[in-house]
């Protein structure tokens, strides 16, 4: 993936390494899926896949709490590329999250969650959506809000994908939650009050 992922000519900064990233087409071609490369395959069930040669260590991406992506400790900005590495991130069986380029692998360092909402837009009064780190907005659905350890608040996409609140966009929800008649924080969309519970409580019945 130094060959597909990595770019050859790598700058000082993220920044250009962004651009250099997206003036070869092959290697958008891989990041996008439009390509495909022969090599030796394995069994996996019923399926033969391309067997992955694992290039993590020449090619070290980390995602922190806040959602941002760094390439050997360097940020990267250019939202072609975070946008692309966003796109074609997986979770592999084991749980771990990887790009894959056959026939190679690189898997991501993540602190916590891949997909972060970065902002909140919209109203309370005609409903509230979510910018995430990927650039992707998706509404804002309040029953799957979570308050977790350390007081951080989750959400859960219609993927199944556990999101992490950034700073910024939970202290924007906040303001608009309320504290009920028995002291459950609440968020009131469309006329409708949804209670935010914390991982260990359940909703009540009915």
């Amino acid at each position: 993936m130094c060959q597909s992922l990595c770019p050859d000519g790598l700058g000082e900064s993220s920044f250009s390494w962004g651009t250099s990233f997206f003036h070869y087409p092959e290697k958008q071609k891989f990041i996008m899926g439009n390509q495909t490369q022969s090599g030796s395959h394995i069994q996996q069930g019923d399926t033969m896949v391309p067997e992955l040669r694992d290039v993590t260590a020449g090619c070290p991406l980390r995602i922190d709490r806040e959602g941002r992506w760094y390439y050997e400790g360097n940020e990267i900005i250019n939202p072609l590329v975070l946008k692309a590495f966003c796109d074609a991130l997986e979770q592999g069986p084991d749980g771990r999250f990887r790009i894959v380029i056959p026939p190679e692998v690189c898997y991501v360092e993540v602190e916590d969650t891949p997909f972060v909402v970065s902002s909140i837009r919209g109203d309370p009064k005609t409903g509230l959506f979510l910018r995430l780190n990927s650039l992707d907005t998706y509404p804002l659905e309040p029953e799957k809000l979570v308050i977790g350890d350390d007081n951080v608040l989750y959400t859960t996409l219609p993927s199944g994908m556990r999101v992490r609140f950034s700073r910024a966009a939970y202290y924007a929800l906040a303001l608009m939650m309320e504290e009920g008649a028995d002291g459950t924080i609440v968020l009131k969309i469309r006329d409708t009050t949804y209670p935010v519970y914390r991982p260990t409580e359940e909703p009540p019945a009915g």
